[in-house]
Order: structure tokens, then C-alpha cells, then sequence
């Protein structure tokens, strides 16, 4: 069923609920008139579906039906936004510190955890630039959760410090790590394994 209202273009769900009772004129678009049953009956005068509805004037129907229709149509857009706040609230679970972390690991080819101003974490990610390799870096200094994704590297490597890099999920270790394979090779291994697939 489609309403009009007052001062609105077009149909917006979200309109509704942001208007006072007061503010709000509702008009039901009437269906079309049906054929008189009777020779003798008088024309009956009825607006049409296109047609204008005047404003300020209520059509054929009762006021009490039209305020129930609007009570229909709040409590259809409460039930809409309480689905929408279940959906965010889980959508919130799964943006866990520990979810980020797993993603980050597998999703990229090389991750790095890092911290901007950390000289080791800038060994780091030179390494990988003079490689020509493009890695997904997370600057934990930036990061409102940095401490949490911390914490979970904790758990996952065994270490509180950064950086912490990851090449096909595999953890390759902090600078010095990165540095020791580099030149025994491992890191190319890495890499190339990568590449083939």
C-alpha cells in the first residue's frame, strides 16, 4: 500500500519515523471506483489512482483507519531498526581484534605488524621495499585496538613486539628474523611459493 505525504517527492522508509503524528498528513491512495450497481444510484465522486490529493483533506476513509495505518508503519520501521542494530551488533563481533588479526595473516601475502616510529619495524618493511614487494602493513600506533591486536599476536607467536611478519601465513619472526632469512634464503623461498600458486 503506498501513502503520500505532505511536502515528501517520493517514498522514503526511513521518512516516517523522523515526523511528528501532528506534522504528518497520511492519504491512502484509494482503489479505482467501481461500477455503479444501480441505474437509479447517483455518481459517486472518488479520486482516482494518479489523481492530486487536495491538501489538508482526508480521503474516503476514517480517521481512525488512518491512524492505525500509521501505527502499522512505526512498528514496522521499529521492527527494521531493531534488525538492523542485531546485524551491527554482529557484524561488531566479527571485526574481533582476533578475527583482524587471522584475516590479516591469510587474506595478504606478506603482513607486517608494525609501529610507525619503531626503527626495527622500519628494517622491516625496507626489506620487503627493496625486494619490490607490496606487504599489508598494520601500523598498531595508529589503530584505536592496537593494544588488543597486540595482545593477540601475543597469543598467536609468543611475542609482544613488533614487528611481527607474516609471508603465506607463515610467521617469518621480528627485523632480525626477516634479516636471517633474507640471507640464508628462506625468505625468497617464502616468496616464491607464493608466487607459483
Amino acid at each position: 500500500m503506498r501513502y503520500q505525504v505532505r511536502g515528501a517527492d517520493r517514498w522514503d522508509g526511513d521518512f516516517l519515523p523522523r515526523l511528528s503524528s501532528a506534522a504528518l498528513r497520511v492519504r491512502r491512495k484509494p482503489p479505482p471506483c467501481p461500477p455503479p450497481r444501480a441505474p437509479a444510484a447517483r455518481p459517486v465522486d472518488c479520486l482516482h489512482a494518479g489523481s492530486e490529493l487536495l491538501p489538508g483533506r482526508l480521503p474516503p476513509t476514517s480517521a481512525r483507519a488512518a491512524s492505525s495505518q500509521v501505527e502499522a508503519g512505526m512498528a514496522l520501521a521499529r521492527l527494521a531498526s531493531f534488525i538492523l542494530l542485531a546485524a551491527a551488533g554482529f557484524a561488531a563481533a566479527t571485526r574481533s581484534p582476533s578475527a583482524f588479526v587471522q584475516n590479516a595473516i591469510y587474506s595478504n601475502r606478506i603482513t607486517i605488524f608494525s609501529k610507525t616510529y619503531c626503527p626495527y619495524s622500519i628494517r622491516a618493511k625496507r626489506i620487503f621495499q627493496d625486494l619490490k614487494e607490496d606487504p599489508y602493513i598494520v601500523e598498531l600506533d595508529l589503530r584505536e585496538d592496537g593494544r588488543d591486536i597486540q595482545s593477540v599476536l601475543l597469543d598467536l607467536v609468543g611475542r609482544h613486539t613488533v614487528p611481527q611478519v607474516f609471508v603465506n601465513g607463515q610467521h617469518v619472526g621480528g627485523s632480525d628474523d626477516t634479516v636471517n632469512a633474507l640471507s640464508n634464503g628462506q625468505l625468497e623461498k617464502l616468496l616464491g611459493k607464493s608466487q607459483s600458486q
